[in-house]
């Protein structure tokens, strides 16, 4: 499995569609963000979010923004390209890591440093990559991930000791650590030697994250959530998990906000009366410095967030599951898609900024109810909760399960899986924009209407009164 949000600044629509495969008669070319490279004769199917997701093959990828010592400045291929070239391409994730490697120092690459994710039915790797010092090719290692292990990056390269013997990477990856003085006598730490301001303009932004995905899923992992910079961290590549991670743990780590520990963001006095884990952007000072609020995985500055699943005991075309929600994880529904499928409901591909879309857009659905439920965010997010675990743990993973057994024994066909998850979609459509209803006519103007037994004047938690109030002169 291997989890990603896409996020961005508010302006872009959360969509996920699915790209045909396709045959080509050659020579002909494949055009990329650079200009265009050599197509080969068939491609594969596969979802793509503006970053790929997951190949019919069940490869899967998940993207993350990295701080690199090189800007981009030349080459041919951005992040983009090499994703869905390499779920066009690729039957397995070694395939893919080998094909954006090869295409990447052929062609050059023209983009911030960044890390992938690739992972199929039975491997997993990271993968990190940023130009190369001449910026005409590209500087590449890749690690594979141990089969019992989880592994995160935030924003920020994790692989250290490069294993010249059984890692994968460039073929200039040595002489390019030599130029940034590296002693052949020694280890070749990529993340010392390749990456480029730390955390950049705020400490702990990637650290943090990091630590929390540990503290969450492995908690007698003894690791310290401060530190002097990111890379005097010294946290694991990977580490086994303490207990089974399957798809609802990831979803519940994509909406986690520090909750239940120091960094909690809602019980601050910045999350206001009524706890909220927002943290709008701004651009002022405050003493002159950058206002660095605490970073968590789950944010509202989201685009999309999902978990692609890949099932080695099931056939392609259902073994591989992405649950997918426009927006941010914290008030969306985590929606269920087949690989096999040929077509997304429009609720779920056909978003935009400039149409609200009210009851048949997910994206929307979503961010309406997301800000909705800030009118009392730590009553309303608690009613937001049932709906998604029913929606999820329940109705999703029933369907799911009834899809995956209906399929192997001939009683489905693809066909039959795309309507019934389609017709899901639009349901859970459906139950975020009735969701949005509901909070409002239980929260509006500071009441409880519904609240069960004691007074409906819930007004504001003692602590902040304290704090805020002054009485009359």
């Amino acid at each position: 499995m291997v989890t990603h949000s896409n996020d961005g600044d508010g302006d872009v629509a959360g969509n996920i569609k699915k790209v045909p495969p396709s045959s080509y008669a050659l020579p002909s070319n494949r055009s990329v963000s650079g200009g265009a490279i050599p197509q080969v004769t068939q491609t594969y199917g596969y979802f793509t979010e503006g970053y790929g997701v997951m190949n019919e093959w069940q490869v899967g990828l998940g993207e993350s923004t990295c701080y690199g010592v090189y800007s981009p400045a030349g080459g041919m291929l951005n992040i983009v390209d090499l994703g869905q070239l390499c779920l066009e391409r690729s039957q397995s994730a070694i395939e893919c890591i080998e094909q954006m490697g090869s295409l990447a120092s052929t062609y050059g690459y023209n983009d911030n440093a960044e890390s992938l994710f690739v992972t199929d039915p039975l491997d997993a790797w990271v993968f990190h990559i940023l130009p190369s010092s001449s910026r005409t090719s590209a500087v590449w290692v890749a690690k594979k991930i141990p089969a019992s292990h989880v592994s995160t990056v935030m924003n920020a390269f994790i692989i250290r000791d490069v294993n010249l013997s059984s890692d994968l990477y460039s073929p200039n990856l040595e002489s390019e650590a030599s130029l940034l003085g590296w002693d052949a006598s020694t280890p070749l730490d990529f993340s010392l030697l390749f990456s480029g301001a730390d955390e950049a303009k705020c400490k702990y932004s990637s650290g943090r994250r990091v630590w929390q995905v540990y503290n969450t899923l492995s908690p007698s992992m003894p690791l310290s959530p401060t530190y002097p910079t990111y890379l005097e961290s010294n946290y694991p590549v990977s580490h086994a998990p303490d207990q089974l991670v399957n798809a609802s743990s990831l979803r519940a780590l994509m909406r986690d906000t520090f909750e239940g520990t120091p960094y909690t963001l809602s019980t601050t006095p910045a999350g206001g009366p009524f706890s909220t884990p927002s943290r709008w952007v701004t651009d002022k000072l405050v003493s002159n410095e950058t206002v660095c609020w605490e970073r968590s995985i789950s944010t509202f500055r989201s685009i999309v967030s999902f978990v692609a699943e890949s099932r080695s005991w099931l056939p392609h075309p259902v073994g591989g599951v992405v649950h997918f929600t426009a927006h941010s994880a914290r008030a969306g529904i985590f929606t269920t898609f087949n690989v096999g499928i040929k077509t997304i409901a429009p609720s779920y591909s056909s978003n935009s900024m400039g149409t609200l879309g009210r009851g048949s857009s997910a994206f929307w659905g979503a961010r309406y109810l997301y800000n909705v439920v800030e009118l009392h965010a730590n009553l309303a997010i608690r009613i937001v909760r049932e709906m998604q675990r029913n929606a999820e743990d329940v109705v999703g993973s029933n369907l799911t399960s009834f899809i995956d057994d209906a399929y192997v024994n001939g009683s489905v066909t693809l066909e039959d899986a795309q309507d019934m998850y389609n017709a899901n979609a639009d349901v859970n459509v459906a139950r975020m924009w009735e969701m949005s209803d509901t909070v409002v006519m239980m929260y509006a103007d500071g009441y409880c209407n519904g609240c069960g037994e004691g007074t409906r004047h819930i007004g504001y938690p003692q602590l902040w009164l304290d704090d805020v109030y002054e009485p009359l002169h």
